[in-house]
């Protein structure tokens, strides 16, 4: 009886272990993430970005290993621009984000800020986009990434300076007339 017991605690601990996933050695539920696996994650998924091959395959393979199945994007600076509701999911499929990444045109010469391990299993992304559209404005932001105990992610939250973005790529604003709200006008008649 012991013996059994023992056995099937072997046994759990043996699958526990086997959950380290190949194109992440390191990955388990049993440990955090490592600045260098924070590090590798984002090289992957700026190779995405910029649509070009990684250490995992073409864009397509990267994607399908490095997205959930139940992924999900989140950003109201994405929403703002595309009119969704502010606070709704943004894409709601893996299936959806890989076909909208694979047809929006590469990213170019991402720079990265830095990188950042959050409470063990997810990853801060601060990041530098210095060539959006007509490359007027640099815009800046950051990426969270939720990651499953397969280091996949689940939730990828976005927010950067979406008014630098929309200028870049052909937005336009109009500043109110007046004062900007909040201040008062210092003009004095006589």
């Amino acid at each position: 009886m012991k013996l059994a017991i023992s056995l099937a605690a072997l046994a759990a601990c043996a699958s526990a272990t086997a959950i380290e996933t190949k194109y992440f050695p390191g990955c388990s539920r049993r440990h955090c993430l490592t600045q260098r696996m924070a590090d590798k994650f984002v090289s992957r998924f700026i190779g995405v970005l910029e649509h070009k091959e990684t250490d995992l395959g073409n864009f397509t393979e990267t994607m399908e290993i490095m997205l959930a199945d139940d992924f999900q994007e989140i950003s109201d600076s994405i929403n703002s621009l595309a009119g969704i509701p502010l606070g709704s999911v943004t894409t709601g499929s893996k299936e959806e984000y890989i076909q909208e990444t694979q047809n929006a045109p590469p990213d170019s010469n991402i720079e990265t800020i830095f990188t950042a391990v959050a409470a063990c299993r997810n990853i801060i992304w601060h990041w530098n986009f210095p060539t959006v559209g007509s490359a007027q404005y640099p815009v800046k932001g950051m990426n969270y990434f939720e990651l499953n105990e397969n280091c996949q992610i689940d939730t990828m939250r976005i927010e950067f300076n979406s008014i630098a973005w929309g200028a870049d790529t052909g937005f336009t604003t109009t500043p109110p007339s007046g004062p900007p709200p909040g201040t008062t006008s210092n003009s004095t008649t006589s």
